[in-house]
């Protein structure tokens, strides 16, 4: 999940140079800390730190549940689990192209069947009306809810619920992304 830095067509430029670094890094087989250094050195060579692109690496190993992570300047990943919602800490890592050399640190965790992975960005939380601002009680409220939805009913249903709370089109970005699958039961 990524998001570049501005607005209109020179963010979709760089969206583009990232994505594009970082499918190379994958089809040649480096993890994910390397990929994220290697789309950092790309952005950062064409730019040189006046334009960044904040992306949030996940990779699953369906088999264990274990998942790795690369936080780089990404929105928050939180999980509902057995109804509950938590916000998985990461370590804040500088988003891709801001600083030259930047060296990225993968974290670990461990998955159990059913959880569902949220990935937000402050503009859900932050979205406002005049009088309120939609927050974190009721994104949990929100999130708890979409257990039996599939995943892409429940980020439709997501955005259309901001939409409707704010009455129209949101202020700030809001990103909302459900990562790959839930871990469902054995069949």
């Amino acid at each position: 999940m990524l998001n570049g830095y501005g607005e209109g067509v020179a963010a979709a430029l760089l969206a583009s140079l990232a994505t594009y670094a970082l499918r190379n890094a994958r089809r040649a087989g480096l993890d994910l800390a390397d990929q994220a250094a290697l789309a950092d050195q790309a952005i950062y060579a064409q730019h040189r730190g006046e334009q960044h692109v904040s992306v949030l690496l996940i990779e699953l190993d369906l088999a264990t549940g274990e998942m790795t992570v690369v936080d780089a300047g990404s929105p928050r990943l939180l999980r509902l689990r057995a109804g509950e919602v938590t916000e998985q800490e990461l370590d804040k890592q500088f988003p891709l192209g801001m600083f030259e050399g930047t060296d990225y640190r993968p974290q670990r965790f461990r998955l159990e069947r059913e959880d569902r992975l949220f990935v937000v960005s402050d503009g859900v939380i932050d979205a406002t009306t005049e009088q309120v601002r939609y927050g974190e009680v009721a994104l949990d409220r929100f999130l708890r809810r979409t257990g039996p939805m599939e995943p892409l009913d429940a980020v439709r249903s997501l955005i259309g619920d901001l939409r409707a709370f704010v009455a129209g089109d949101l202020v700030d970005d809001a990103v909302v992304g459900l990562p790959g699958l839930a871990l469902g039961p054995q069949p």
